[in-house]
Protein backbone atom coordinates (compact mmCIF):
# COMPACT_ATOMS: atom_id res chain seq x y z
CA UNK A 1 0.00 0.00 0.00
CA UNK A 2 1.29 3.21 -0.84
CA UNK A 3 0.24 6.19 0.94
CA UNK A 4 -1.51 9.70 -1.00
CA UNK A 5 1.21 12.44 -1.25
CA UNK A 6 4.33 10.26 -0.16
CA UNK A 7 6.32 10.95 -3.18
CA UNK A 8 3.30 10.16 -5.19
CA UNK A 9 3.72 10.57 -8.67
CA UNK A 10 1.26 11.63 -11.34
CA UNK A 11 2.92 10.17 -14.65
CA UNK A 12 3.47 13.18 -17.39
CA UNK A 13 1.47 13.26 -20.41
CA UNK A 14 2.49 14.30 -24.08
CA UNK A 15 1.36 17.71 -23.03
CA UNK A 16 1.60 17.78 -19.00
CA UNK A 17 4.58 17.41 -17.05
CA UNK A 18 4.91 14.57 -14.48
CA UNK A 19 3.87 15.59 -10.75
CA UNK A 20 5.26 14.93 -7.69
CA UNK A 21 3.46 15.03 -4.46
CA UNK A 22 5.29 15.02 -0.81
CA UNK A 23 4.10 16.47 2.36
CA UNK A 24 7.83 16.22 3.43
CA UNK A 25 7.76 18.86 5.88
CA UNK A 26 11.28 18.58 7.85
CA UNK A 27 14.90 18.04 6.92
CA UNK A 28 14.87 14.23 7.01
CA UNK A 29 12.09 14.02 5.09
CA UNK A 30 13.48 16.52 2.55
CA UNK A 31 16.51 14.33 2.64
CA UNK A 32 14.34 11.47 1.52
CA UNK A 33 12.34 13.13 -1.01
CA UNK A 34 15.98 14.63 -2.06
CA UNK A 35 16.97 10.81 -2.74
CA UNK A 36 13.89 10.04 -4.25
CA UNK A 37 14.30 12.26 -6.78
CA UNK A 38 17.88 11.88 -7.74
CA UNK A 39 17.04 8.08 -8.15
CA UNK A 40 14.33 8.87 -10.11
CA UNK A 41 14.77 9.34 -13.87
CA UNK A 42 14.17 12.82 -15.52
CA UNK A 43 15.27 13.94 -18.16
CA UNK A 44 14.24 17.56 -17.85
CA UNK A 45 14.01 20.38 -15.19
CA UNK A 46 12.43 19.85 -11.85
CA UNK A 47 10.33 22.65 -10.43
CA UNK A 48 8.93 23.26 -6.61
CA UNK A 49 5.76 24.54 -5.78
CA UNK A 50 6.40 24.65 -1.74
CA UNK A 51 4.58 25.94 1.50
CA UNK A 52 6.01 25.23 4.78
CA UNK A 53 5.03 26.36 8.28
CA UNK A 54 6.24 28.77 10.40
CA UNK A 55 7.75 26.01 13.10
CA UNK A 56 9.21 24.20 10.59
CA UNK A 57 12.68 24.29 9.68
CA UNK A 58 12.43 25.76 5.96
CA UNK A 59 16.36 26.36 6.15
CA UNK A 60 17.18 22.42 6.47
CA UNK A 61 14.14 21.66 3.65
CA UNK A 62 16.03 23.96 1.18
CA UNK A 63 18.99 23.46 1.80
CA UNK A 64 18.56 19.57 1.80
CA UNK A 65 16.16 19.73 -1.66
CA UNK A 66 19.02 23.05 -3.09
CA UNK A 67 20.34 20.76 -5.65
CA UNK A 68 17.11 19.12 -6.89
CA UNK A 69 15.48 22.03 -7.83
CA UNK A 70 15.45 23.91 -10.73
CA UNK A 71 13.58 26.96 -10.05
CA UNK A 72 10.85 27.22 -7.17
CA UNK A 73 7.82 28.46 -6.14
CA UNK A 74 6.64 29.31 -2.10
CA UNK A 75 3.09 30.12 -1.55
CA UNK A 76 1.92 30.61 2.48
CA UNK A 77 0.43 28.91 4.74
CA UNK A 78 -2.29 29.78 6.52
CA UNK A 79 -3.23 29.66 10.41
CA UNK A 80 -1.89 30.13 13.40
CA UNK A 81 1.52 27.77 12.72
CA UNK A 82 1.30 29.66 8.96
CA UNK A 83 4.21 31.68 6.84
CA UNK A 84 4.02 34.10 4.29
CA UNK A 85 5.10 33.26 0.47
CA UNK A 86 7.66 36.48 0.68
CA UNK A 87 9.14 35.01 4.14
CA UNK A 88 9.60 31.85 3.22
CA UNK A 89 10.94 32.66 -0.36
CA UNK A 90 13.64 34.66 1.75
CA UNK A 91 14.89 31.77 3.03
CA UNK A 92 14.94 29.25 0.73
CA UNK A 93 16.97 32.60 -1.37
CA UNK A 94 19.71 32.52 1.18
CA UNK A 95 19.88 28.32 0.85
CA UNK A 96 19.66 27.51 -3.08
CA UNK A 97 21.03 29.28 -6.04
CA UNK A 98 17.93 28.50 -8.36
CA UNK A 99 15.39 31.10 -9.18
CA UNK A 100 13.09 31.17 -6.12
CA UNK A 101 9.66 32.96 -6.65
CA UNK A 102 7.19 34.10 -4.01
CA UNK A 103 3.48 33.87 -5.19
CA UNK A 104 -0.32 34.62 -4.29
CA UNK A 105 -1.78 31.55 -3.98
CA UNK A 106 -1.33 27.54 -4.90
CA UNK A 107 -3.24 28.01 -7.54
CA UNK A 108 -0.75 31.04 -9.14
CA UNK A 109 2.19 28.69 -8.26
CA UNK A 110 0.91 25.76 -9.95
CA UNK A 111 -0.13 27.86 -12.87
CA UNK A 112 3.15 29.12 -13.00
CA UNK A 113 5.05 25.99 -13.05
CA UNK A 114 2.79 24.49 -15.27
CA UNK A 115 3.66 26.83 -17.70
CA UNK A 116 7.02 26.43 -17.46
CA UNK A 117 7.14 23.09 -17.66
CA UNK A 118 7.24 21.25 -20.83
CA UNK A 119 6.28 17.56 -20.98
CA UNK A 120 9.77 16.51 -19.71
CA UNK A 121 10.04 18.07 -16.58
CA UNK A 122 7.96 17.42 -13.17
CA UNK A 123 6.58 19.97 -10.57
CA UNK A 124 7.42 18.56 -7.23
CA UNK A 125 4.43 19.94 -4.54
CA UNK A 126 6.00 19.27 -0.98
CA UNK A 127 6.03 21.34 2.19
CA UNK A 128 2.68 20.68 4.38
CA UNK A 129 -0.60 18.70 4.12
CA UNK A 130 -1.60 22.09 4.08
CA UNK A 131 0.24 22.28 0.58
CA UNK A 132 -0.48 19.02 -0.75
CA UNK A 133 -4.07 18.42 0.29
CA UNK A 134 -5.02 21.57 -1.90
CA UNK A 135 -2.60 20.56 -4.92
CA UNK A 136 -4.42 17.18 -5.33
CA UNK A 137 -8.12 19.15 -5.62
CA UNK A 138 -6.38 21.77 -7.97
CA UNK A 139 -4.82 19.15 -10.06
CA UNK A 140 -8.48 17.30 -10.09
CA UNK A 141 -10.34 20.09 -11.03
CA UNK A 142 -7.24 20.75 -14.02
CA UNK A 143 -7.90 17.17 -15.76
CA UNK A 144 -4.04 16.14 -14.11
CA UNK A 145 -4.95 13.57 -11.85
CA UNK A 146 -6.34 10.41 -12.75
CA UNK A 147 -9.30 9.16 -10.65
CA UNK A 148 -7.41 6.18 -9.62
CA UNK A 149 -5.10 8.43 -7.73
CA UNK A 150 -7.98 10.03 -6.29
CA UNK A 151 -7.37 8.98 -2.37
CA UNK A 152 -9.32 5.59 -0.94
CA UNK A 153 -11.92 7.90 0.96
CA UNK A 154 -13.51 9.47 -1.96
CA UNK A 155 -14.74 5.92 -3.13
CA UNK A 156 -18.40 4.94 -1.89
CA UNK A 157 -18.80 3.57 1.43
CA UNK A 158 -18.65 -0.50 1.34
CA UNK A 159 -21.19 -2.79 2.72
CA UNK A 160 -20.43 -4.38 5.64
Amino acid sequence: MRLVARFQVIAATATSPAWILDVAHNPDAARVLARNLRTTPSTGRTFAVCGILADKDARGIAAALGDCIDAWWCIATDGERGRGASALAQIVREQVTAPVEATDSLAAACTAARAKAGSQDRIVVFGSFHVVGPALDWLEAHGVLPPAALPEYTAAPRAT
